[in-house]
């Protein structure tokens, strides 16, 4: 039995291989009782043959579920959204598609978030399922959640780190309470 309230997760994706990402966060999971997660795959469109078999062959197992919300761009925002819309669990884990999980990181964000459940939780860096990705090239930013009397903002800066590695931006950890506080 987990030691957390149930979690959804939310993958954004255009043509892209999620399969990694999907088998770590599985294998991250192993120890959690069958339906206390579930993962959305939320699909902009994807048009590689491959992409579309692989989505297919996730959304066969009860712990997937593919949605799909075609659009000539990759709409993150968007597929985020339509992701939380759908989201059961109390707990949200935003990632990306092309990050490999392991246990640890994934209970650092759940254990803050039991500990301090108004947090947004992101992670620092993470593992990319092709090392080469042209992401560690693209600019790179970071968080900060400032509180106001009018409520919490959510800024996003840009931040300098190694070369090698990539922040996780894209990895966000919130209860659903929290994401529709924010708007989403």
């Amino acid at each position: 039995m987990p030691l957390y309230p149930m979690l959804t997760i939310i993958i954004p994706l255009k043509d892209r291989l999620v399969t990694a990402c999907v088998e770590s966060l599985r294998q991250s999971l192993a120890d959690w009782e069958p339906g206390t997660y579930h993962l959305w795959l939320c699909d902009g469109g994807s048009t590689q043959p491959d992409v579309a078999d692989t989505l297919a062959h996730l959304a066969q197992g009860d712990d997937v579920t593919v949605l799909s919300y075609p659009d000539s761009g990759f709409n993150k925002a968007a597929l985020i959204n339509q992701g939380l819309r759908h989201a059961l669990g109390e707990t949200v884990l935003v990632t990306d598609a092309d990050i490999v999980w392991n246990a640890a990181a994934l209970n650092a964000l759940l254990t803050t978030l039991a500990e301090t459940p108004t947090a947004l939780c992101y992670v620092a860096q993470v593992n990319e399922t092709t090392p080469q990705t042209p992401a560690l090239s693209r600019p790179r930013y970071g968080y900060r959640v400032e509180r106001t009397d009018q409520g919490v903002t959510v800024k996003i800066e840009p931040v300098t780190l190694r070369t090698d590695h990539r922040p996780g931006c894209g990895l966000v950890a919130a209860r659903r309470e929290t994401w529709q506080k924010l708007g989403g």
